[in-house]
């Protein structure tokens, strides 16, 4: 293994620069199924620590992995060259100015620390990933996170005002000047950049898929606007590999004062399709999707919502609206009850008003992978196919083709998800220290993909392509792919920065680095001072997916 001079980093940067097995070995797994151990892990303290390792990491040929809270499910914070982790040091929070409805914050900072520092302004950041109490902005720039109501108010990108960035080749730019330049007057490569979007607009225009939350490959749409160059959307969902950001400013919005939620019960996954589609023009905040095996395990886990969950369900909706009356709220929310009564999908239905009752239910979903992580046996869910997003109208297609997929692959899953956005959590469980499910990987990729292909959808919806989906970003924009490499030559011409996310072709990626695999064996043990009632190995690995799983 070849050898680096960490020593000159550690010299010249103010944070913290580790090399040692265990150090690395901490930061060698998200909450991905991969694991890759980096050659270093710098903790920076500022933004000129973040220059210091770039210029290193381009001097010595290596490979460059931003990373925030290590939530995210696609594996883009791991690779084997300088893992930048935020969280330590640039956590900060820069200042809140109520008046002008904006947040400064360092990537490390963290959505519920903001959530509690907003707690009695009026004001919200309206994202909400479900790990979003542990989840950094800076990772959820990186991904372009949304979250359970972003089919009313968007995802990351549309609330990033500014952000201090450094590129690959160690230079700092931030967004707002460059939007401040006119085109002429930009310095390269960001004056190509944009003269490859006027080249190329229609094309670039018209080739997306017709779904909102689409972070499959890179954002080229509207790059150039009023003659000035904005590339809020361009960065975020990059996933770190088109620059790296150190300091970020976001708008907030008035928090709505009430909200109101209906649950409604189906006893099959397509009528549950079809009232999403049904209410979606009354415009909820949101419209949640949670299948049987979550609610079997929520009627056990809490005696209230054993009562209120009716045994024996196929699935439920929760349907929220938000609005500045409770008479808005919750006139809308009976509206929603009439229209589903009318067409008679539901079994049961009620409008859930108090705000305790609205909480135990949205905790539940917020809850939903850690609660699946209590499914007993080897078999653990998995993210692979979790991250899908068909329109709307084709809600009913994807539901039957994916339930025939897993089905006749044997396979076990659960759904659950944003399904107002057409957005669903698939999740299959596998047992990857089995080499037959290891192999199954890539066959339920490739047919998950040519289903949600085949329904003008995309993969990869909100938490990213990573290591997981790159594979079928050239799949996906056949006539894009090639201005995708093109900007990743202009911004980071050497390809140090996460190498082998979004531009990367391997068809069989979601198989590499895996943490476990076919070639994983249990090491027997000669004698174990404490009693592990399910063995010793099983418990670890237990432990190691529990750990890594996001909140």
């Amino acid at each position: 293994m070849k050898s680096y001079p960490f020593f000159s980093l550690s010299a010249q940067v103010a944070g913290d620069l580790v090399d040692d097995a265990i150090g690395l070995q901490m930061l060698a797994s998200d909450a991905s199924i991969f694991s890759l151990a980096p050659a270093a892990v710098v903790y920076p303290q500022c933004s000129a620590d973040v220059v210091a390792t770039v210029d290193f990491a381009r001097r010595h040929g290596l490979s460059i992995h931003p990373r925030g809270a290590g939530s995210g499910l696609c594996g883009s914070a791991l690779g084997s060259g300088i893992v930048i982790d935020f969280t330590r040091y640039m956590n900060r929070l820069i200042r809140i100015d109520v008046e002008g409805k904006t947040v400064e914050c360092e990537p490390g900072y963290r959505l519920g620390e903001l959530e509690t520092a907003l707690s009695g302004s009026g004001l919200f950041f309206p994202p909400d990933p479900s790990s979003g109490e542990y989840a950094s902005l800076g990772g959820m720039m990186a991904t372009n996170a949304s979250g359970a109501h972003a089919v009313k108010y968007g995802n990351v990108a549309d609330y990033l005002l500014d952000a201090e960035v450094v590129l690959a080749s160690g230079r700092m730019v931030r967004l707002e000047t460059l939007a401040a330049t006119p085109l002429d007057r930009l310095p390269d490569p960001f004056r190509r950049l944009a003269a490859c979007y006027l080249e190329h607009r229609q094309t670039i225009e018209s080739a997306y898929p017709a779904v909102k939350h689409n972070v499959a490959g890179y954002n080229l749409r509207g790059l150039v606007q009023d003659e000035r160059l904005h590339l809020q959307h361009l960065l975020c969902g990059a996933e770190g590999t088109l620059g790296i950001a150190t300091r970020l400013c976001f708008r907030l919005l008035n928090k709505p004062a009430h909200e109101s939620l209906v649950v409604a019960f189906f006893d099959a996954i397509d009528k549950a399709a079809l009232a999403v589609q049904a209410i979606l023009p009354m415009r909820p905040a949101g419209i949640e999707v949670m299948d049987k095996s979550l609610l079997e395990l929520a009627r056990a886990s809490d005696p209230l919502l054993r009562k209120r969950i009716p045994a024996g369900i196929d699935n439920v909706l929760m349907v929220e609206f938000d609005g500045p009356s409770r008479e808005i709220t919750e006139g809308l929310g009976r509206q929603a009850l009439d229209l589903l009564s009318l067409k008679g999908w539901p079994s049961q239905a009620h409008l859930a008003v108090s705000k305790a009752e609205q909480a135990r239910f949205w905790a539940i979903r917020k809850a939903a992978v850690p609660i699946l992580y209590k499914l007993k046996g080897e078999k653990k869910i998995l993210a692979l196919i979790e991250d899908a997003v068909v329109p709307t109208e084709r809600l009913v297609d994807y539901f039957r083709g994916i339930y025939d997929l897993l089905n006749r692959h044997g396979v076990r899953f659960v759904v659950y998800g944003h399904i107002a956005k057409g957005l669903l959590h698939t999740r299959p469980l596998l047992n990857l220290t089995d080499p037959a499910d290891v192999r199954l990987l890539k066959v339920l990729a490739d047919g998950v993909f040519d289903l949600v292909n085949g329904l003008g959808g995309v993969v990869s919806g909100e938490h990213g392509d990573g290591r997981l989906r790159s594979a079928y970003v050239r799949r996906q924009y056949p006539t894009l792919f090639p201005l995708f490499q093109t900007v990743k030559g202009l911004l980071d011409p050497e390809r140090r920065m996460n190498p082998m996310i979004k531009t990367a072709t391997t068809p069989d990626q979601m198989t590499h680095n895996l943490r476990y695999g076919e070639h994983y064996r249990r090491k027997a043990l000669s004698a174990t001072q404490l009693n592990w009632p399910a063995g010793w190995h099983q418990a670890i690995e237990a432990a190691t997916v529990a750990v890594n799983a996001p909140p």
